[in-house]
């Protein structure tokens, strides 16, 4: 059972990936009074998203120039409960 819900949350996250790569500004902008502090020391951001996924994961996400386009780094994949404490919720 545990091994089929890691694959479907795998695949989410894949296709989550598909889809910011055609629209990066595909997730919903984390206010900054939000941020994580532990994402602001070790990142330095200056922007950060979330998507959901399924059963209530979590996707963060930020976005940088890579001297071309647009770039999508992901930061951390987790459940919602997890977010929740993170994001001060």
């Amino acid at each position: 059972m545990e091994e089929c819900r890691n694959e479907r949350l795998r695949k989410n996250v894949n296709e989550t990936l598909d889809l910011l790569r055609m629209n990066y500004e595909l997730g919903d902008r984390v206010p900054k009074r939000q941020w994580p502090r532990s994402y602001v020391r070790q990142l330095g951001l200056n922007n950060l998203y979330r998507c959901d996924l399924v059963e209530g994961w979590r996707l963060t996400y930020t976005l940088s120039f890579d001297g071309v386009g647009i770039r999508v780094d992901v930061i951390e994949v987790m459940p919602h409960q997890e977010y929740e404490r993170r994001f001060r919720y």
